[in-house]
Formats: C-alpha cells, sequence, structure tokens
C-alpha cells in the first residue's frame, strides 16, 4: 500500500511541476543598437500564456484600428515560442500610448496590422508584461 501511494505521490508531483505544452511567454525590449533583447526571465505559466493569446485573439476579432500609426520601435517584443520543438508560436510588438496598447502581430507592420485594445485588454495585457 505505502509503494503505490508514494508512486502516486512521485506521479503527481512531476505532472505539477510541468508544464505540459512547453510553451513559454519571453518580452523583450530593444536596445541602442536596434536588437530585441529578450529578458531571462520567461513565463512558463499556462493560464498567462493562454490569457496574453486570448487578449491578442479578442484584438483581431473586434478589429480597432489606432487613429496613428506609430512610427518608433515597439516598447515590448513578446515572443511565445516552444524550445523543445524549436518552433515559434507567437510574435507581437507592443505599444505603450496614454495606459493603452498597440499590438502588431508577426513580423509584418503594414497599417492593417495595427491593433488597438481597449481599456480592459490593456488592463489585461500590462498584469501579465508587470508579472502581476
Amino acid at each position: 500500500m505505502f509503494k503505490k501511494l508514494a508512486g502516486v505521490l512521485v506521479c503527481a508531483s512531476v505532472l505539477a511541476a510541468c508544464n505540459l505544452t512547453d510553451e513559454q511567454l519571453s518580452v523583450g525590449e530593444y536596445d541602442a543598437e536596434n536588437n530585441v533583447i529578450f529578458s531571462e526571465d520567461v513565463i512558463t505559466n499556462e493560464g498567462d500564456i493562454t490569457q496574453f493569446k486570448s487578449i491578442v485573439t479578442e484584438a483581431e476579432n473586434t478589429g480597432n484600428r489606432p487613429d496613428n500609426i506609430p512610427s518608433e520601435e515597439p516598447a515590448h517584443i513578446v515572443k511565445i515560442d516552444n524550445p523543445s520543438e524549436s518552433t515559434l508560436i507567437m510574435y507581437v510588438s507592443i505599444w505603450s500610448i496614454d495606459n493603452t496598447f498597440i499590438i502588431s502581430r508577426g513580423f509584418n507592420n503594414d497599417t492593417e496590422s495595427f491593433l488597438l485594445l481597449d481599456a480592459d485588454l490593456s488592463k489585461q495585457l500590462n498584469d501579465i508584461l508587470m508579472g502581476d
């Protein structure tokens, strides 16, 4: 009986410690030489990653466009990747303007790719970026 209980506890501990999807979210910023430098602190919490994906999807579905397209480099670059499979899942540029965010998904920055987040989505995004 003790062996079975110990085996169950070990399996449960291993499963709880794993991120089942192996996805990670990294936040980067441009340096003085115009290179994107990603933080070594990555987010592996599946809930935060799913929430970030949902924010981007909701913004795409809403389709709110900003009045002005930013001309400067983004304040943040967020990438979601799966290092174990060597895949890039999502790449998003983020500009912060007057407590709201403008995002552009992917490497394509034509005017149609820019999306304005509403106040609720901006707060959710800020919470993820700030680690709340």
